[in-house]
């Protein structure tokens, strides 16, 4: 069974601290998959993943101390009353930041995958992946969350996510949501019932090269979050490992430490879907260069009531854009 971050909250939720009367290093444990994993609670409440140690006799393997997490190895713990004292691996949080703390569970099923029944010796190897991800955490943008709704919905819908996945924020530097070798898409969403959406100049050119998407999204607390529609479209992705890597550091780095707020951003899901509109850019109300001298920088916002939608044939020039399409053609 593959686990989820709702499986691993669960367990995590369920574990009771250890006695103030213990040691410092005591942990209070679940089996998570098989019987060499367990998840863990330190007396601090913080989440620890504890694996057996399989590597042969003799051979040590090094600690890692990152910010927010650490690992160690040869820990020797009694982790049930009827078993003897053992030698284990154990990655914990070491942050007490929720947010982070809920990041490190939220990773987890992603680490298991990666680590599969090779115990510390994997883990090892993969901690430094998991270090790289929290380093997006800190250097989080603080980009709207409905715009980061708007486009893990996308994702989600497209019948192929790892396509649009590597083709999402392609650039750290681009000035678009999603390129596919040399035509892009611009993703606008608002929660009004005008269909308005502010552009920059820039995002519009080169127009017969740029797609916008415009969704109007309803709220609905039944609907799903940034956070389960991040979980859902993971799930998608398999083992599909560039992708799932690329999905996890983008949206740390997209929401970051507003864990609550994307918990509490949801939408209605076919209301999304049968309000997707496509526009091709040269059919957006727009301003357009040449501008003034000393004049840059130029936005303005446009009503796209009125304007023709890009006919389907666009999905001839780029991959992307026939996926869009045709995830406005279903939605009809």
């Amino acid at each position: 069974m593959t686990l989820t971050y709702v499986d691993i909250r669960r367990v995590f939720d369920r574990l009771t601290l250890p006695a103030e009367n213990t040691f410092a290093t005591s942990y209070a444990t679940e089996q998570l998959v098989g019987p060499h994993i367990r998840l863990a609670k330190t007396r601090d409440g913080m989440p620890a993943l504890i694996i057996s140690e399989l590597t042969k006799l003799g051979i040590s393997l090094p600690d890692r101390h990152y910010a927010n997490i650490r690992l160690r190895h040869g820990r020797v713990l009694r982790l049930l009353k009827s078993q003897e004292p053992a030698a284990y691996s154990v990655l914990e949080c070491v942050a007490h930041d929720r947010a982070v703390q809920d990041w490190f569970l939220r990773l987890l099923p992603a680490l298991l995958e990666r680590v599969g029944d090779l115990g510390a010796d994997a883990l090892n190897d993969q901690v430094a992946w998991l270090n790289e991800l929290f380093r997006s955490f800190d250097s989080a943008a603080n980009k709207n969350m409905t715009g980061i709704w708007a486009e893990l919905f996308l994702l989600h819908e497209i019948a192929d996510p790892v396509f649009a996945t590597t083709a999402w924020h392609s650039d750290s530097t681009s000035r678009y949501d999603f390129t596919d070798s040399g035509y892009q898409v611009e993703v606008k969403a608002s929660t009004h019932a005008e269909r308005k959406h502010t552009f920059s100049a820039s995002q519009l050119a080169p127009a017969s090269q740029v797609l916008v998407a415009s969704l109007v999204l309803d709220q609905s607390d039944r609907g799903p979050s940034v956070l389960e529609l991040y979980q859902r479209t993971a799930v998608r992705l398999g083992d599909a490992k560039e992708a799932g890597d690329k999905l996890h550091r983008q949206v740390m780095t997209l929401v970051g430490p507003r864990i609550a707020e994307a918990d509490d951003t949801r939408f209605d899901m076919q209301a999304a879907a049968e309000n997707l509109r496509l526009y091709r850019a040269e059919d957006i109300p727009q301003v357009s260069p040449p501008f003034p001298s000393g004049v840059s920088n130029v936005r303005f916002t446009s009503e796209l009531t009125t304007a023709a939608e890009a006919p389907a044939a666009l999905g001839e020039l780029s991959g992307l854009w026939a996926l869009l399409l045709a995830v406005r053609s279903r939605a009809r």
